[in-house]
């Protein structure tokens, strides 16, 4: 009996001793950056508002606080992870997926959904992106820029088996659908390095297993396709550089993930070397500056720049994320290209991180989007007319006319034309956001009639939109009206319309 108090006398003390060590080593640093998860932890929260009041948030701020920054949080962390993983067989982290033969999967951003056949890229996403991507191909175009959408796939559509066992196997895919979609309803030119990739499974590992990026040798398969793609376009006249292999390692994302960066061992793959260097990275001097002040008011995770003074063929610029910010990609594609500017942009933000600052600073002669698949449903963003063409100069806009009847019966249809003349200072074009905003009731609700692709209403010139196929509603009288507007900028113009009574 004595022995078992003692024994409890014991386990409480070092369970005392413990949580005091613990609060004694809180971290007080607000910047503090976890290496094992890398993330920035929660600062102190803010205690009172300005006019002295508590905070609303305090108490759920002050648990995130304390979680983050209790004392030896990380050598907790580290027992925990090694726990779940090595004895239990269990990812400690749910956003980490543990596959078959040493393969794990990102669990989140649609990649368990391309695995699973859940990904939904419906009809009305499809319409959206045709329309986006429409109007960046334009807005590029009336530069004298070619536009090219390059799709690299996620690695669940490579080897979901991985995964899912033999229960999935490769299929067609998001990544499919939006190319099939883009191919048959717009001239754009897609890269869609799926195929390629997949006919190189065959022999090569592609992606890492313990990470979500394609390796070095995936990536040099996306690099020759691009260049080989690019030449069937006429956009250059070059082969793809040829590489050798060294042997190296890496410890993937998925260790940090997990709550422990040396919980995985590092993985062994084929790093590629490009033979015959010659395009340098421009990191010194006025050009390197002018680079680093947009990647800076930009807010880019990354930034390069490089020029190849062998090489004559034409100027490119890539908007893309992490499949092309490493791996060798901008060292090789620079090999192709007289200049080769890469900006890394947010996936879900992409509209707004396209400007037209950065496209005069660079004059490109072609412009790539780079987005991978699990982001793909992003390609239907409303674009950012203000970054990419400014807001218009000296707005303003004259209706001249608009047949609308009087009455109409419940639910009957009709077409109203609207009759409007540019009498501002700047051309009106789909891809600068111009449109005609349709008035219900004196509310906005989002209604609009858009300019054909490739159709200029200059200043003093006059366009009729139609209204296609308006139904009556089923109160008794409904007010329409008609303004010009630059989507997500400003109305400007008059403001004309008419009330239509309900007819029996």
């Amino acid at each position: 009996m004595f022995n078992k108090r003692k024994k409890n006398f014991v386990l409480n003390f070092v369970v005392v001793g413990i949580v005091v060590a613990s609060i004694c080593a809180i971290n007080f640093d607000s910047d503090k950056i976890s290496v094992n998860e890398n993330r920035k932890l929660a600062g102190f929260p803010i205690l009172y508002n300005d006019d002295r009041t508590l905070h609303s948030d305090i108490k759920q701020n002050f648990e995130s606080w304390l979680k983050d920054n209790i004392g030896f949080r990380d050598t907790f962390i580290n027992i925990s992870s090694s726990i779940q993983y090595n004895v239990l067989h269990k990812s400690p982290n749910k956003q980490v997926a543990i596959g078959e033969d040493g393969w794990m999967f990102y669990t989140e951003d649609n990649n368990l959904g391309i695995v699973m056949g859940e990904y939904s890229i419906n009809h009305e996403l499809l319409e959206e992106i045709g329309k986006t991507q429409k109007k960046l191909q334009a807005y590029f175009k009336s530069m004298g820029k070619e536009y090219v959408l390059i799709l690299p796939v996620s690695k669940a559509s490579i080897y979901p088996e991985k995964l899912a066992g033999d229960m999935y196997s490769v299929g067609k895919s998001p990544v499919d659908i939006v190319a099939d979609y883009v191919e048959e309803n717009t001239d754009i030119h897609v890269v869609r390095l799926k195929e390629s990739l997949l006919e190189e499974k065959k022999t090569t590992q592609v992606f890492f297993k313990t990470d979500s990026h394609w390796n070095e040798e995936g990536a040099y398969i996306a690099y020759k396709k691009i260049i080989q793609d690019f030449n069937n376009w006429g956009f250059i006249n070059s082969s793809p550089k040829d590489v050798e292999y060294s042997d190296n390692y890496r410890a993937g994302e998925f260790s940090a993930l997990m709550g422990n960066v040396k919980l995985l061992p590092p993985e062994k793959y084929r790093a590629t070397n490009i033979i015959g260097q010659r395009a340098k990275m421009i990191t010194e001097g006025p050009i390197a500056q002018k680079y680093l002040d947009i990647k800076e008011k930009m807010n880019y995770f990354e930034m390069y720049h490089y020029e190849n003074e062998f090489v004559e063929d034409k100027k490119l610029l890539v908007f893309g994320d992490s499949m092309f910010a490493y791996w060798n990609i901008p060292q090789l594609l620079a090999e192709n290209f007289s200049e080769y500017t890469y900006c890394r942009v947010v996936q879900t933000d992409f509209q707004n991180e396209i400007t037209a600052e950065i496209i005069e600073a660079v004059n490109p002669d072609i412009v790539a989007l780079e987005i991978t698949e699990r982001y793909i449903d992003q390609l239907g963003n409303e674009l950012n007319y203000v970054n990419l063409s400014g807001a218009l100069e000296n707005p303003n806009a004259e209706i001249l006319s608009c047949d609308i009847p009087k009455t109409l019966k419940e639910n009957e249809v009709c077409d109203i034309r609207v009759v409007v003349k540019n009498s501002g200072g700047s051309s009106w074009k789909n891809y600068k956001g111009t449109k005609l905003c349709i008035w219900i009731d004196g509310n906005d609700y989002g209604y609009r009639i858009e300019l054909s692709d490739g159709v200029a209403v200059d200043s003093g010139e006059e366009f009729t939109f139609i209204l296609y196929n308006f139904v009556m509603p089923q109160q008794d009288n409904v007010t329409i009206e008609f303004q010009m507007l630059q989507e997500g900028i400003q109305y400007f113009g008059e403001k004309e319309g008419g009330t239509i009574d309900k007819r029996q």
